[in-house]
């Protein structure tokens, strides 16, 4: 006979166990089998030892410790959300974050740029001042005094015109509520090329003689203002009585600087500049020569008749030949008549403003007189020429048969 010995400890403790993980089933299935082992047979004897007429039997009642799981309540379970985070504040955002502009030259204008401002938090962004920092830059402002939802966005014109030539720098100033945006501006401006004015020439003066002052006159012909700093001026003879040609000149408009010129002996060559402070913005060249007058004696005129005589009636013209014997040429400037005239007609355009070639030269004057004419009359002809200080004289007289 085996004796089976069940700690009640351990079982209660596996009960116990077995309880909490399956309840009141797993503790009655674990009593079954429990009772199902006392219940068993005893082994086989071995056949040496003697077997027995009766097989006490041991009752030993073992206590089912039952316990009760506690009834589940049914609580109701309340799940409570997260309250929303408040809207992120307004952020503003500007693309790109600089500018430069292609070189051009001082007094144009360039394309439009583009800079795009952008709402980047929650709130409305509210813009409130777009402003342009440089000369050289100009803004067509969509954006000020607006606002922007989230992720919206406006933007600005930004112009590069420069006025002068030179590397030129500046920006662009942006204000709102959500942080100030400043972009950067660069370009650069190639100087206009140099006007060519009409040259200047004094032509040939007398040394200590008085000489008018000329004019050199500049017009702005461009788009934009030009702006003269300097007038300066080369060459000894020449000198600047007044210039107007300071500051500005507007599209359209023009100034102008007065040149004097002292003869010396000789070609005198010179050149005047107007330019602004970095580059030439016009010139022109000036030019004039001086001669000593020289003490000779007065260079004559061949005359040929040096009178004249009409009688009334059919009487036919006359003609004046007049020649140069002389080494150098003489110019007759002009021919004049003094006297009544009415009796007289005098054609000279074959002498008028003639030179003659020296060693003969000549021209000739043609004189005719009115065929009814009753009473004397009588004129002289001027001939003034190069050749002397005064001019030389021809007569003519009519008078009635």
């Amino acid at each position: 006979m085996r004796t089976i010995t069940i700690r009640l400890r351990d079982f209660v403790d596996e009960t116990k166990r077995r309880e909490r993980r399956g309840g009141a089933v797993i503790v009655a299935f674990v009593a079954l089998t429990i009772a199902a082992i006392v219940a068993r047979p005893a082994e086989k004897q071995s056949p040496q030892a003697p077997v027995p007429t009766q097989i006490p039997v041991v009752t030993q009642t073992v206590p089912i410790v039952t316990q009760t799981m506690p009834p589940v309540s049914s609580t109701a379970v309340t799940v409570t959300s997260a309250p929303a985070p408040p809207p992120s504040p307004a952020r503003a955002v500007a693309t790109p974050q600089a500018l430069r502009f292609e070189p051009l030259t001082a007094g144009g204008s360039s394309a439009a740029q583009l800079v795009a401002i952008r709402n980047a938090g929650e709130k409305p962004l509210a813009i409130r001042n777009v402003a342009s920092n440089g000369s050289a830059f100009r803004i067509t402002n969509g954006c000020s005094g607006g606002a922007l939802e989230s992720r919206a966005s406006c933007s600005v014109a930004v112009v590069f015109s420069p006025q002068s030539a030179g590397e030129q720098t500046g920006s662009l100033s942006i204000a709102t509520n959500g942080g100030p945006l400043s972009i950067a501006l660069r370009g650069v401006a190639r100087p206009i090329p140099p006007v060519e004015l009409a040259p200047l020439d004094f032509g040939r003066q007398q040394i200590g003689g008085k000489v008018t002052p000329q004019r050199v006159r500049f017009v702005n012909s461009g788009a934009s203002p030009v702006m003269i700093g300097d007038v300066t001026l080369t060459g000894e003879p020449f000198s600047i009585v007044s210039s107007r040609c300071k500051g500005a000149v507007p599209p359209g408009g023009e100034c102008e600087v007065q040149i004097a010129f002292t003869p010396r002996d000789g070609r005198s060559d010179g050149e005047i500049k107007l330019a602004s402070e970095r580059h030439l913005v016009a010139h022109a060249s000036i030019a004039g020569a001086g001669f000593e007058v020289q003490q000779r004696p007065p260079l004559h005129l061949d005359i040929k008749p040096r009178s004249l005589h009409f009688l009334a009636g059919a009487t036919p013209p006359q003609r004046i030949t007049i020649t140069n014997p002389n080494a150098e040429p003489i110019k007759i400037y002009s021919v004049r008549v003094v006297g009544s005239g009415r009796t007289f007609r005098v054609s000279a355009e074959k002498c008028e403003g003639t030179t003659l070639q020296p060693r003969g030269g000549s021209c000739v004057i043609v004189v005719g007189a009115t065929a009814s004419f009753v009473a004397a009359d009588q004129i002289q002809i001027l001939v003034e020429h190069s050749g002397a200080d005064r001019p030389d004289t021809i007569g003519a007289s009519s008078e009635p048969r």
